[in-house]
């Protein structure tokens, strides 16, 4: 899992999965044996199983992307669209508010529970009650 990822309450992220900088994954969206491009959105309850999901793309909410040729026609994330910065301004929100709680860094937070969350220690991915079985 990359820097400045956010995993939303409710996802599910089945190994081996590799979610890439600045990506985002809705609440109850499941991944599985795919990779998240950076910088992309995978909105809330879809799926996306055994592809490779482009930089900059986003999965709309509910939408199964199943086959590669799928994944690769996915929308290009532009300024309309208003979801684009989501996973970013969850990741900072977060950083200011443990900041402010004085409770310890935001790195401390974003990554004391790796085992719970499938992430790998280090960074700043921010996983609110995602369920994992990635494997490293």
């Amino acid at each position: 899992i990359g820097d400045a990822v956010s995993v939303a309450t409710g996802a599910q992220i089945r190994g081996p999965v590799a979610i890439e900088e600045g990506a985002y994954v809705g609440t109850g969206a499941v991944i599985a044996e795919a990779t998240i491009g950076a910088g992309s959105v995978i909105e809330p309850g879809a799926l996306v199983v055994g592809v490779a999901v482009p930089a900059g793309r986003y999965v709309a909410a509910g939408s199964h992307v199943l086959s590669q040729a799928e994944a690769d026609s996915l929308p290009e994330i532009d300024a309309a669209y208003a979801m684009a910065n989501t996973g970013k301004e969850t990741v900072a929100f977060f950083k200011a508010l443990v900041g402010a709680s004085g409770g310890g860094t935001a790195h401390d937070s974003a990554t004391s529970a790796p085992a719970a969350t499938g992430e790998k220690s280090g960074g700043d991915a921010i996983a609110g009650g995602a369920s994992s079985s990635a494997h490293e």
